[in-house]
């Protein structure tokens, strides 16, 4: 059971590193604006979501942000830099402080399932 989990926390970082690593590549920079706030109900409380409105070659598009947190973070007016996916201009990533916390967390499953793994063969 130890090694299947170790085994998970190798393979679940290396997926999403190489998810990201594709959808970067396949994207386009360009700033968008916070526009308001989606809250959502979970277990634990409420989160709240940037809604951000951004344009692509003149079009306007606006989506929400598919990673909130506990208190609002972000002001109205404010501007944060994203990638758009080059065929569907709806599908970003927001390039700041989440994902490289995101990157972290991942960073660290990655080492404990390899300490593991190298602990259970040696």
């Amino acid at each position: 059971m130890r090694i299947l989990l170790s085994i998970l926390l190798i393979i679940i970082p290396v997926c999403y590193f190489l998810y990201e690593r594709y959808f970067i590549k396949n994207s386009a920079k360009t700033k968008a604006f916070v526009v308001g706030t989606e809250r959502r109900w979970i277990r634990n409380g409420r989160m709240h979501y940037p809604v951000l409105s951004y344009k692509v070659d003149g079009i306007d598009y606006k989506t929400t942000s598919s990673v909130g947190v506990s208190l609002p973070f972000c002001k109205i007016g404010s501007a944060v830099e994203i990638f758009y996916n080059l065929k569907d201009p709806n599908k970003i990533m927001v390039n700041g402080g989440a994902r490289i916390i995101i990157n972290i967390v991942f960073l660290i499953f990655l080492a404990v399932g390899t300490i593991n793994v190298f602990a259970i063969i040696l």
